[in-house]
């Protein structure tokens, strides 16, 4: 319809203003653009309560996000891809390893491409390999997720005036690697190192001499979480701390138990708050005890047992021992080797829970 059409239409309704009509019109188009966006977003939040806010898959959320984001970013399979041409690429098969979980890009590395035994120096033939993931970490895309490095051992115990057990080792080597990573180039803010020595085993069964050889790792591993730029920490002062403890302290009323006698008005029971002479000292005892178990703290006066650097070697092969025959079916020998254990130090727990697991076995043959 043309203007003049219009104007000779609406002649008849002189009420109407044909400028209004047509800057309605006009104006009209900008509700399909906010339908669009409202429909996006609707099905963006509702794919979010799917997937579960509890457990994030993120290779399931990674390529959602992606398609709503306007930066350009590698992806964790295509960084999998890229790592596993570096591993082909070095032949590298036999020593490292690369896997894509939920946690991320993992790339694992064994003790014998990198670490000679119960040392934390990296070898110099694993530095070409670690100078090109350095490199491919810090392309653009890659840049700005988080990384951890895990230092992992067997159940080997190590005992070196270095490492005096296995979570120095493990953090020791972790720390090798960042620092590494580091001199390469890779933001130091990005990176964590963690040593869990051996209570993240890949495989359960640890040989009581040669130890478990795919334990013995170091595990990159390039999470899908952006790193965070800035460290806050809030100080408590020892008042402010104080106040907290007392607010969740446990007050004596808590454990007063009200005695109470009912007297029978007609036909129905009434409680009164008349207490006898002997209840009353019994609760006026109770609160005394209370009070005195809130105040006092309890000490611990069990001291470690002291043992001398021989009588651990003995303990140690004894326990190894111990292991080896319980393995083999041998419960008896294996209750004598843990009892040993045991006269050196009393307080050792894994021989008695041993003494017990051998001793149910017996009877059940």
């Amino acid at each position: 319809m043309e203007r003049q059409d219009k104007q000779k239409f609406f002649q008849h309704f002189p009420g109407f203003k044909l400028r209004q009509t047509e800057e309605y019109e006009e104006e009209r188009p900008w509700l399909l653009a906010y339908s669009d966006m409202f429909t996006l977003l609707f099905c963006f939040f509702v794919t979010l309560i799917a997937l579960g806010f509890k457990h994030l898959d993120w290779l399931k959320i990674y390529p959602l996000l992606k398609a709503f984001s306007t930066r350009e970013e590698m992806s964790l399979p295509e960084l999998y891809d890229r790592v596993r041409q570096l591993i082909q690429q070095y032949n590298l098969q036999d020593s490292v390893d690369v896997q894509l979980t939920s946690k991320g890009v993992e790339i694992s590395f064994k003790e014998k491409a990198t670490f000679d035994k119960g040392e934390a120096k990296l070898k110099p033939d694993i530095f070409p390999i670690l100078t090109a993931i350095a490199k491919l970490l810090n392309e653009k895309g890659i840049d700005r997720r988080k990384i951890i490095v895990e230092g992992h051992s067997d159940s080997l115990p190590i005992s070196t005036k270095e490492f005096p057990s296995n979570w120095e080792l493990s953090t020791a080597r972790a720390g090798t690697v960042v620092r590494f990573l580091t001199e390469k180039g890779l933001n130091p803010k990005r990176l964590e190192a963690v040593g869990y020595a051996d209570t993240r085993p890949k495989i359960e069964y640890t040989h009581p001499i040669l130890g478990q050889p795919e334990n013995r790792r170091v595990v990159v591993v390039v999470s899908p979480e952006p790193y965070s730029i800035e460290y806050i920490r809030e100080e408590v002062s020892i008042e402010e701390m104080k106040k907290k403890i007392s607010a969740t302290k446990p007050s004596e009323e808590q454990f007063e138990i009200p005695i109470v006698e009912k007297e029978f008005v007609g036909e129905k029971p009434v409680q009164t708050k008349r207490i006898p002479k002997d209840e009353q000292q019994q609760i006026t005892q109770m609160k005394s005890i209370v009070s005195q178990q809130l105040t006092q703290p309890q000490i611990i006066t069990e001291q470690p047992t002291q043992v001398s650097e021989e009588q651990r070697k003995l303990m140690q092969q004894y326990f190894a021992l111990g292991q080896q025959k319980f393995k083999e079916g041998n419960y008896n020998a294996a209750i004598v080797f843990f009892k040993k254990v045991l006269e050196i130090d009393p307080n050792h727990e894994l021989s008695k829970r041993n003494i017990e697991r051998a001793k149910k076995a017996l009877q059940q043959q």
